[in-house]
Formats: C-alpha cells, structure tokens, sequence
C-alpha cells in the first residue's frame, strides 16, 4: 500500500460491514431479556469509556482541527452529561449493566484502550475510533431506541437515542474533517496498520455489544 487510507473508504467499509451483521438481527422473535443484554452490553463498553477514548487521544493529536473536535465533543458530553444520561436510558430499559457485561465487552474495549497506548500513533488511531462511531452510529442508535420502546420506556426517556440520533451527524461531520486533517501531519503510510486495528476494533466491539452473544441471533 503506497497510499495513506481514504478516510471516505474506510468509513463506507466500516459501515457496510456493521449493517450486514445487524441486519442477521431479527428483533420480533427476540424475547426481552436479549434485547436487554444489548442495552447492558452497550452501557457497559460505551457510558464511561466513549470519553476516556476521547481524553487519551487529545494529548497526542497533531492538528489544530483535531484537538477542536475533540475539545468540543468533550465540552458536549460534559455538559450534557452523556454518560448519566445513557445510564439513565439504560435503567428505564430495566437493563442496567450487571457483571456479565462488563465481562463480556472487556477484551474490545481493553483493545482500544491498547491501541491507544503508542503515543506515536495514539492521535490517529482515536481519531479514527471516534470518526467510525459517530459516523456509523446513524446504524445502532435506531436500534436502541426500538428495544427501549419494546421495553417499555416512554417517549421522554429516550433522550439519549434522540440527542445523539441529531447531534451524531453534526460530531461525524467534525471528526470526518479532523481526521483527514490530522492523516496530513506526517503520518505517513506507517499510519495504515493502526488505522485499519481501530478500524476492526470498532466493528468487534459492536459485535459483542450487537450480535456476540449467546441467545443474539438465531
């Protein structure tokens, strides 16, 4: 490979695979104790580490663009208080973690967090974890919100699936334009490899969250 990624190609790939695999899903047969697992599995990967992800990446990053984007997707996950907001959607799914899924999300989870520990490569690889998650979400925030209402919840307990189904696009676009900004600070090829690691990190740990579960698909 001579090229450094297209960040475009990487994005549409990351979220062709994710929909092939959410769409083995067949959500009128699953009964509500799996639909509850998602939400548990989702919570546990995702409530605290989303801006941990975030805060290791900072330090290292490049471009003026990118250390904005990420500042101010912290700025918004601070002041609205993402991660009490997503705990709260998960109680009102009656599908707080439990131990098993922590358990169960741990090794993504800690892969990411190791991928992130070369402070060489730690600007580019969040970077590309953030862009890929928010750029794809637009694939699984529906989904939750679907299982929070088979579930029971009402209408003004899905703030969470409602804020990021709006404010996701708008944090996809900024990291988009972060990401091919930072990929111009002297990366080089030697950026692809860890690249394409976040890349299959992202698609595992929503595997495990979505699909890598024992009763998830039939």
């Amino acid at each position: 490979m001579s090229e450094v990624i297209s960040v475009k190609e990487l994005i549409n790939d990351t979220r062709d695979t994710v929909r092939a695999r959410l769409h083995l899903l067949d959500w009128a047969k699953h009964p509500d104790e799996v639909l509850k697992g998602i939400v548990r599995r989702y919570t546990a990967a995702v409530a605290i580490n989303f801006t941990d992800w975030m805060g290791k990446t900072l330090p290292w990053v490049r471009h003026e663009l990118a250390r904005y984007a990420l500042a101010d997707n912290l700025r918004c996950e601070t002041v609205e208080n993402h991660a009490d907001m997503l705990l709260d959607f998960a109680c009102y799914c009656d599908a707080t973690p439990d131990d098993d899924s922590y358990r169960f999300t741990n090794r993504q989870v800690q892969e990411i967090r190791r991928l992130l520990s070369n402070p060489l490569m730690a600007g580019v690889v969040g970077l590309t974890v953030m862009t890929l998650l928010e750029a794809i979400s637009q694939e699984f925030i529906p989904i939750l919100e679907k299982i929070a209402i088979r579930l029971g919840a009402s209408n003004s307990q899905l703030q969470y699936t409602q804020v990021h189904g709006m404010a996701d696009v708008a944090h996809a676009d900024n990291f988009t334009k972060a990401l091919k900004a930072e990929l111009t600070m002297g990366y080089g090829i030697e950026a692809n490899h860890d690249i394409r690691e976040a890349k299959l990190a992202v698609e595992r740990l929503l595997n495990s969250i979505f699909i890598s579960s024992p009763h998830a698909v039939r």
